[in-house]
């Protein structure tokens, strides 16, 4: 009977003792902050009280956050000596859009116990201080960001959305006519948050063909009454083929900057974005966010046919037409340059120059173009054939203007010019058919005679029938170049072994580092220290006869160093030596009174004649 109130005791003790842990077990969910705006990042704390050894508890995706988790805290407190442990599991949570969000519930296992953390709401406004619940649609995308699709999450990758970071596109000119160019601006607005790896946006612009982006230019600019940094992109726009169309949206790629988390809770000041610090710190992280920009609705016209002249080619702009010409007064042969240029607003590359047709008054040469800026140039050769041209004809350039939808035709010339007679000299060779059976009669062709200077040195004379073959000199330098042959091929025959033959190449070195190693002992001899000249003698021998015997580090031992020197043949007054030496060395490392009483000069000199013994073995 008192076995069983035993038994009943235990058990009794056990469930209250198990019933004060899961007491004093908690775990709680809290958030940095309840209401914030889209982009501002807030912490979620996850802590378990209790112990620190308890897993990373999941957190389900929620439609229209951003979380991750950055980090974790342990923490221990010693109160009226009872000791308690608890751990902190914090997470990054970006809003993307205006919404009020719930975010868990949330479970930890600990000793086989599960535990459960209630909910917690998180209120995302917008600047106006009004939320609405998450979800895409028409309706949110107005009450939010401008110009700002709805977000929507792949992956790490978002489509952000909120007042603080957005992107807007702008044309001014939505109806066009075909070949017409058009700005296209798009503005990245930025308001107290810390971008970087900003990159160039991309977006659909069919039925278009685009030019290069100008360089990003950094302004500051008010928009709803707010100001912002913008940072603006520009590109023109052609189009090639008439309809309607869509362009964009544009998405833009970047990365955003958020303090990292520290092993303590912190706060944010008066509730303002930790975006609002300098970028340029320490203590921030990154993660990547996309912008996508508005769309906008466009309509290529064709070209009018009412008034449509002949010499229109396509240019759609705003231009002048200048024609030049190099010379008025040439001869029949000589060339002349037309310059044609076109400058002013529009799509020159669409541009062409006006056609001289090639007749029986000149010969036309293609022309050669050049582009600068908004100027165009056109220079072509042509060569009169005869004297009766009088005249370069008239030049005309057409294009359309979009500002009156009307085509316009500027009229050059014609040019007057004054073509002569090329000189009998200056004509072209002609061929004359000779009559067959007479004799072409040529004057005698006088040949001049070179004037020889008087030598005044004979210089080296050679006896007749003198062969450089025979001279031994000449012989002797035939033998050089053999020789230097055989002296680089032997000499790379030498280094090629010492890099694929590790034994050789410690063979040829082990005389070299053995009397490098001799010189420092005799040197720690004279200064007195007697325990570091016998650790430098035990250094050199071992490392000599191991480079001898190609022995590896852990491999030379006393006793299979006397083996290597029986199998060479060596006298065994060296082996007694060799052990005799290592002996001393190795008891100096332990015994002070044996290093002090040696005969330091007598080892040394009987490790000398141990190499020198082996080296003519």
């Amino acid at each position: 009977m008192k076995t069983i109130k035993t038994i009943l005791a235990v058990i009794w003790f056990a469930a209250a003792f198990a019933g004060v842990l899961q007491a004093q077990n908690k775990f709680e969910a809290s958030l940095e902050m309840e209401r914030v705006y889209p982009g501002n990042p807030v912490y979620l704390y996850l802590s378990f009280t209790g112990s620190s050894n308890i897993r990373q508890p999941e957190v389900a995706p929620v439609d229209g956050l951003n979380i991750r988790h950055v980090g974790s805290s342990t923490q221990m407190t010693v109160v009226n000596n009872a000791m308690s442990q608890s751990i902190t599991y914090s997470y990054l949570v970006v809003p993307l859009r205006v919404g009020q969000y719930e975010i868990g519930p949330f479970f930890a296992v600990f000793a086989g116990q599960t535990y459960r953390a209630e909910p917690v709401t998180l209120v995302v406004e917008d600047v106006s201080g009004s939320a609405s619940q998450p979800g895409p649609g028409p309706s949110a995308q107005s009450q939010q960001a401008p110009g700002v699709r709805s977000g929507t999450i792949d992956g790490d990758t978002a489509f952000y959305q909120g007042n603080d970071v957005f992107l807007r596109m702008e044309i001014d000119k939505t109806r066009l006519y075909v070949n017409e160019v058009v700005p296209v601006t798009i503005k990245l607005y930025v308001d107290n948050v810390g971008l970087k790896d900003i990159e160039y946006p991309v977006y659909a612009h069919d039925g278009f063909s685009s030019g290069e982006f100008i360089k990003p230019e950094r302004k500051r600019e008010s928009y709803r009454g707010k100001i912002y940094e913008i940072l603006e992109f520009r590109q023109d726009l052609s189009a090639f083929k008439e309809g309607d169309y869509l362009i964009g949206p544009a998405v833009l790629r970047c990365k955003m900057m958020s303090r990292k988390q520290r092993t303590s809770r912190r706060s944010s000041i008066f509730g303002v974005s930790i975006f609002m610090d300098d970028p340029f710190t320490t203590g921030y992280e990154t993660y990547p966010i996309e912008l996508a920009s508005n769309e906008i609705s466009m309509s290529v016209l064709p070209f009018p046919e009412s008034g449509k002249p002949d010499s229109f080619k396509g240019a759609v702009g705003v231009f002048s037409f200048d024609v030049d010409i190099s010379s008025s007064d040439v001869k029949v042969g000589d060339p002349i340059t037309v310059t044609m240029t076109v400058s002013g607003t529009g799509n020159l590359d669409t541009v062409t120059a006006p056609a001289i047709p090639e007749d029986d008054d000149f010969r036309v040469y293609e022309p050669v173009v050049s582009k600068k800026g908004n100027r165009k140039a056109y220079e072509q050769i042509l060569i009169p054939r005869t004297d009766d041209v009088k005249e370069i004809p008239a030049l005309s350039f057409s294009f359309l203007n979009p500002m009156t939808g009307k085509y316009e035709t500027i009229e050059k010339g014609p040019f007057r010019i004054k073509v002569s007679e090329a000189p009998e000299t200056q004509q072209p060779l002609k061929m004359v058919a000779m009559p067959s059976g007479e004799h072409i009669f040529r004057p005698k062709e006088e040949l001049g005679e070179d004037i020889l200077h008087i030598k005044y040195d004979m210089g080296k004379t050679f006896p007749p029938g003198y062969l450089l073959i025979n001279d031994n000199y000449f012989r002797a330098l035939q033998l050089i170049f053999p020789a230097l042959f055989l002296v680089f091929y032997f000499s790379y025959k030498k280094r090629h072994r010492i890099r694929t033959d590790r034994g050789y190449a410690r063979l040829l070195k082990a005389p070299r580092r053995a009397r490098s190693g001799m010189k420092r002992a005799k040197a720690l001899m004279d200064k007195g220290d007697i325990a570091g000249f016998y650790d430098a003698v035990q250094k050199t021998l071992e490392e000599y006869l191991g480079n001898k015997f190609d022995l590896s580090r852990g491999s030379v031992t006393a006793s299979e160093i006397s083996e290597k020197l029986v199998i060479s043949g060596a006298d065994e007054e060296v082996i007694r030596k060799v052990n005799n030496v290592l002996s001393m060395c190795e008891m100096a490392r332990y015994a002070s009174s044996v290093s002090e009483s040696g005969d330091h000069a007598k080892i040394l000199e009987d490790t000398r004649r141990i190499i020198d013994h082996v080296e003519k073995m």
